[in-house]
């Protein structure tokens, strides 16, 4: 698949639609054109307004939903007690607006195959109310469908109050695999709303793409939710918590679990188009092309801020201990440990970083072995990408191409203010302790280009190289000293042990007292509010 085609959102849209869903968007152009025409009284209907013509098109009249108690306002929600209420919010279109509540564990497993009515049909008749799990479990959801295409225990979430939250959701499964079935999660298919405190456990979800263990598709946001010991599949775009984001992820993770797919594979989100905060992923990750711990891909604009991965990863071409591929976007405060090996483009934090792309303050420690374009932190840094004020410490292996922090700096590339302390090894042409290359290639017609490299060294005893094409190579001791370091920040950004260890980054400035990463006069406030306290006393 071409890399334009990922990036390039797509028009992700079922071959065939259900009858009943067809049926349903006649009855509202409809309905539309003839509202008001047809009332009825408070005593025969829910709600004074349109008649549904569903009774000409479907043969039935729209009615609520038969639950253990409420009326479905935020003050009384409807009350979900049995896997009988919880199967009838998606058989009531009119109540996919209203407010639930879950008063018990409860279990779906006299549910199978596409029994189940899951819920919200598409985007226009989204699950657009309050559903609050009250800290309760649904477990042995299953669906398996070869036809469908969003599928989740709720299908579609939208709407400008839609919100699922504390719920937790254990032994589900789903099977859409047939292609080229997309978006699907154990949760959520499309969440376009609010998902805060839910969890999955034990689940199993396969798929063709876009596949999450938590959401298929994020254009929402999703706060404090992790899936843990679950088995995540697909072709593309896979993540242990959501296949692709387009929205923001906050103090979440995925731990435990098997993400597998071809490419774009992510420990947490398969392809990051949005934002990324304070997550974290520990799963193993295996795929062929942008494999990454955290994210498989990071593109365009997206962000990842204050985040880690742990797990070993295993690809073949852009291949990262925390993202496969930055195309654009900026990491920011971010690191990984796991082990990564691959082919080509492999890097301990991120195996491809170019076309504008930032990383700063972040740092490897895994290893990184594999073919060519390897780096302790990057495997190749091309066209205009940025590297300041970041570290590798692991060892290097392979054959060309291979640098302690950067094995490939191409074209306009640009390093500054790093480090790199990694053993390497090589067996071919460009091998260094800092970087293996920083030329692009040479023709007859056209100049050699440089990459940049500014204050940035490789200690030449640890790598057990004495040259690298970019860089100042200095002693274990010399390493060790502030003094080395020139024109470094020693107060916001870098720390030392002097005489004793390497840098470190500061994991949070001098000046940030109330630790929000940000020096302004909120941490005036905090100082002087102490200054304050420590007076009167």
């Amino acid at each position: 698949m071409s890399l334009d085609t990922i990036l390039n959102r797509p028009a992700l849209v079922a071959n065939s639609l259900d009858a009943d869903i067809e049926k349903v968007n006649v009855v509202r152009r409809i309905s539309n054109h003839m509202k008001g025409l047809y009332h009825a009284t408070a005593n025969s209907i829910r709600a004074v307004g349109v008649v549904s013509l569903a009774t000409l098109v479907l043969g039935v009249v729209a009615e609520a939903g038969t639950y253990s108690g409420g009326t479905g306002e935020p003050n009384n929600p409807y009350l979900i007690s049995t896997a009988a209420d919880m199967n009838e919010i998606g058989a009531h279109p009119d109540d996919l607006d209203k407010h639930f509540k879950l008063m018990t564990d409860i279990s779906l497993l006299d549910y199978t195959g596409e029994e189940f009515t899951i819920i919200g049909r598409d985007d226009e008749l989204a699950f657009a109310g309050v559903f609050d799990g009250n800290d309760h479990r649904i477990s042995n959801f299953t669906y398996n469908s070869t036809d469908k295409d969003w599928i989740g225990l709720f299908r579609f979430v939208n709407g400008e109050n839609a919100e699922i939250k504390n719920l937790g959701l254990i032994h589900a499964e789903v099977d859409a695999r047939t292609e080229p079935r997309t978006a699907v999660g154990l949760l959520v298919g499309c969440n376009s709303g609010r998902i805060t405190n839910c969890y999955v456990e034990e689940g199993n979800v396969t798929a063709y793409r876009v596949v999450g263990g938590l959401v298929g598709w994020n254009d929402g946001t999703i706060t404090n939710c992790c899936v843990n010991s679950s088995r995540i599949i697909g072709n593309n775009s896979v993540g242990g918590l959501v296949g692709w984001n387009y929205g923001t992820i906050t103090n979440s993770y995925a731990a435990g679990c098997v993400t597998e797919d071809e490419e774009v594979i992510g420990g947490l989100v398969g392809g990051n188009f949005g934002t990324v905060i304070g997550c974290y992923a520990t799963n193993n990750v295996t795929g062929n092309d942008s494999v990454g711990g955290l994210v498989g891909r990071n593109s365009k604009f997206s962000i990842i801020t204050n985040c880690y991965a742990t797990g070993s990863i295993i690809g073949e071409t852009s291949v990262g201990g925390l993202t496969g591929t930055n195309w654009g976007g900026t990491i920011i405060h971010s690191y990984a440990t796991g082990s990564v090996i691959g082919d080509s483009t492999v890097g301990g934090l991120a195996g491809w970083n170019g076309h504008s792309s930032e990383i700063t303050k972040c740092y490897a420690t895994g290893s990184v072995t594999g073919e060519t374009l390897l780096g302790g932190l990057v495997g190749w840094n091309y066209g205009d990408g940025k590297i300041t004020n970041s570290y590798a410490t692991g060892s290097v292996t392979g054959n060309d191409y291979v640098g302690g922090l950067v094995g490939w700096n191409y074209k306009d590339g640009k390093i500054t203010k790093c480090y790199a302390t990694g053993g390497i090894e090589g067996t071919k042409m460009h091998i260094g302790g800092l970087l293996g290359s920083n030329t692009s290639e040479c023709g007859r017609n056209y100049e050699c280009k440089y990459g940049i490299i500014n204050h940035s060294y490789w200690d030449t005893e640890t790598s057990k190289q004495n040259t690298s094409d970019g860089g100042t190579g200095k002693t274990t001791t010399q390493m060790h000293q502030q003094l080395t370091f020139q024109d470094w920040d020693f107060i916001n950004v870098w720390d030392i042990g002097e005489n004793q260890n390497y840098p470190y980054l500061r994991v949070h400035s001098a000046g940030d007292l109330n630790h929000d990463f940000y020096v302004n006069m909120l941490d005036f406030a905090v100082l002087a509010d102490k200054w304050l306290r420590d007076n009167e006393e």
